[in-house]
């Protein structure tokens, strides 16, 4: 266990990583239950714990690495116990590989004999005048498995097809969007079979989703999280199914609660411009530029000086992806003209050190520059909630 954070009476705390000769490593209690998942072919012992390396000397990596295998094996012990919703071919393939067999074995080796004791231990010994005991789905399954049946893609391996091809969230707010909603689904359904995946499930995600009072809009992101993540693994599995994502109802969409937005009346405007003028800083050139440009703020904090033009018949901004920050689109490159106050703006930034690369050298951390810029906004207008989003679409020029 290791402390990822302390401050005052509080203290965050990650289990089951421990650090020796500066590599992370895992080690958890494996429940008496499931320790036959992981018991070794060659002396058949159980073992009581899992011990490995993270391969990492990072605090954060390791603690990520952690909580993701964590996850993995509370869904693995959680279908082994049984679950509503049916089998796990995780815990069959766990099975086999413990006992040293492979899926297929058993039309490949028919004639060794830890297969046949292997499913005469699962399904119970009998004579042929004897009545078999019923066997559990979990063990059909791992007998299909072995004798060579197609094994259920999993949910797992949805997410994992999905990152192979490149479709994974892009930028730090669709991560962060897609690990909170990938979190809600697995808590919900466990690492169940596609196959399994039920309208039931979707409707239990946006209802655990609004138990958390998070708004309609924002269960609707986190569903295009999810949604062609199933539509990757039903193509590219061939599975011939329906996506239970497709067009799931969000009660009260458009009338749950929602963050007030103002927009700054022409006056107000004139009073911020004023104050940049005043002040005449690089927090106030940003917000001039904002005012008379249209442009968003990370645009704006990652203008670079290459990318102003202001010795062309109309001066201007080519706004481009760059190595400090990405655009939000790829319709988001644009010629934008520099009039009014930008103009201004942008004149200043130009005469600053020549050794600095960026028009506006301000925290590039966008929730530090969003306080930042609001701090300076509070100085020059008395609208509350002060935001650089309150700028209207429309400069007043």
């Amino acid at each position: 266990m290791a402390v990822i954070i302390r401050s005052g009476a509080f203290k965050v705390m990650c289990q089951h990583i421990e650090l020796k000769k500066n590599t992370w490593y895992y080690r958890r209690r494996i429940p008496t239950f499931a320790q036959a998942l992981y018991r070794n072919a060659l002396t058949a012992k159980r073992p009581s714990q899992l011990y490995f390396s993270l391969k990492t000397d990072d605090k954060v990596m390791a603690c990520k690495a952690a909580d993701a295998e964590t996850r993995r094996l509370d869904a693995l012990w959680k279908s082994m116990e049984g679950r509503p919703e049916g089998t796990s071919a995780l815990v069959s393939l766990a099975l086999l590989e413990a006992h040293g067999l492979k899926p297929g074995d058993g039309i490949h080796h028919p004639e060794v004999p830890a297969i046949s004791e292997f499913v005469d231990n699962l399904l119970g010994r009998y004579e042929p005048w004897e009545q078999p005991a019923k066997a559990s789905p979990q063990d059909k399954l791992t007998v299909g498995i072995l004798f060579g049946a197609s094994i259920p893609r999993t949910l797992s391996d949805a997410k994992q097809k999905h990152f192979d091809l490149g479709k994974g969230p892009k930028g730090k707010t669709a991560e962060g969007q897609f690990d909170r909603a990938w979190r809600c689904l697995i808590g919900i359904t466990g690492d169940i079979p596609l196959e399994q995946l039920r309208r039931d499930h979707a409707n239990s995600f946006v209802s655990e989703l609004l138990k958390t009072g998070v708004t309609g809009q924002t269960i609707r992101k986190y569903i295009a999280q999810i949604r062609p993540l199933i539509q990757t693994a039903i193509l590219e599995f061939e599975l011939g199914l329906k996506n239970a994502f497709d067009k799931v109802i969000i009660p009260n969409l458009l009338n749950g609660p929602s963050k007030p937005r103002y927009t700054y009346s022409d006056d107000e405007m004139r009073s911020i411009q004023r104050k940049c003028i005043d002040v005449d800083d690089e927090r106030r050139w940003a917000i001039a530029m904002l005012s008379d440009s249209m442009c968003r703020l990370s645009e704006v904090i990652g203008l670079r000086k290459d990318e102003v033009f202001l010795e062309a018949e109309i001066p201007h901004s080519r706004l481009k992806p760059n190595d400090v920050r990405r655009l939000k689109t790829r319709t988001s490159a644009r010629i934008v003209p520099l009039v009014g106050e930008a103009l201004w703006a942008a004149k200043r930034a130009m005469c600053t050190d020549e050794r600095v690369p960026l028009a506006f050298a301000l925290d590039l951390d966008p929730s530090a520059v969003d306080q930042d810029v609001q701090r300076a906004l509070r100085g020059a207008v008395a609208l509350e909630p002060c935001n650089p989003s309150n700028f209207p679409a429309h400069p007043p020029w």
